[in-house]
Parts: structure tokens; sequence; C-alpha cells
């Protein structure tokens, strides 16, 4: 299985990986010149508006619904970016399996203008929805392992990395900063 990795990004907050949250002056995206201020920027804005997402989806998604549109989107699809640089599809829904959010993150990539790889994520929510049980299993590594899961999930996890390879060193986040660079006044504290 090929598994693309990347270096790791400074510009994360502590809602999504468990880092000190990063203060940027301003707290707009206008003010952020380069990339990684407009992740800083971001990661402030998810920080200081939403639960981590590890102490219950539920609560996670109940908050994503009171966010405008493109931080909603971005919360989304962050748990997504970090799965698909290091495993599956199959290892994304395993790990984040809820409904709803499998369903938020469908609408996010859709928001932020990633219309090709929501399609792939939501053929493949499809194929995960026939298999909710195992994925949600104690034993879902030994299950999932040369499953017809696994094998139908391939085609879909390939064109996936490829997307993901040809947005550098970002992944997803990159998703951001492109909308965040569209309607900057939309992510305004």
């Amino acid at each position: 299985m090929l598994a693309l990795r990347r270096a790791p990004a400074p510009q994360v907050s502590a809602v999504f990986c468990g880092h000190e949250a990063l203060s940027v002056d301003g707290g707009r995206v206008v003010d952020a010149q380069t990339d990684q201020g407009i992740l800083k920027v971001l990661s402030k804005q998810l920080n200081d508006r939403l639960p981590a997402p590890q102490n219950g989806l539920d609560a996670f998604v109940s908050a994503l619904k009171g966010l405008p549109p493109g931080l909603r989107a971005m919360a989304a699809i962050y748990q997504l970016d970090i799965s698909i640089s290091l495993d599956d599809f199959g290892w994304h829904f395993a790990n984040w399996h809820h409904h709803g959010y499998s369903r938020e993150t469908a609408r996010g990539l859709r928001e932020l203008g990633a219309t090709r790889a929501a399609e792939l994520y939501e053929a493949a929510y499809e194929l995960a929805a026939g298999h909710w049980e195992q994925l949600g299993s104690s034993n879902f590594a030994e299950w999932y392992k040369d499953s017809q899961l696994e094998k139908a999930l391939e085609p879909l996890n390939q064109e996936m990395w490829a997307l993901y390879g040809a947005m550098g060193e970002l992944g997803l986040q990159k998703l951001w900063v492109e909308y965040a660079r569209r309607n900057p006044t939309v992510l305004r504290g």
C-alpha cells in the first residue's frame, strides 16, 4: 500500500493534534501573507471554537454546525487529511467511526471546492457503510487486512493518494488556504 507522508506541520492547533495553540495578532485571514500564516489564523479560529474531536464526535459534529461554512468544512476534513497521509479510507472510517462526522467530511470537501476528492470520499463511505459494524469492532485491523472492503477501496485510495500528493506539503490543508484566499471575510473571528 502506498502511503504518502509529509513533514510535520507546525501550523496545526491544539484541538487537532495536541500541540499548544498558536496565537496570531489580528485574528483575521486577511492579516496573513503566507500559507503558514493563514493556517495559523485558521487553526486559532478552530481551536477557539471547537471541542477536541477525540473527546466525542457527537459534541464535535454539533459544534461544527455553529461555524461559518468555511471553518466548518476545514474542521470536518482535518482528520481525513491525517488519515490519507498515513493510511487509507478504511482506516479513516475505523478511526473516525461516526456517520454524522462522515457526512460532514463529505460536505466539507465540497464546500472547499474539492469536488473529485468529495466524490471519492462519498464512494468510499458508501462502501464502508456496508461494513460499518466491522469498522467499529475491536478486531478491525485483523478483519480489514485483505478484506473485500480493503480490495474495493483500493482504487479509490489510489486516486485519493494521487490527489493528495498533488497538493504538496500542505496536503488537504491546501484547500483551507485556497478557500481563505477566496473568502477572507467569512473567516473573521
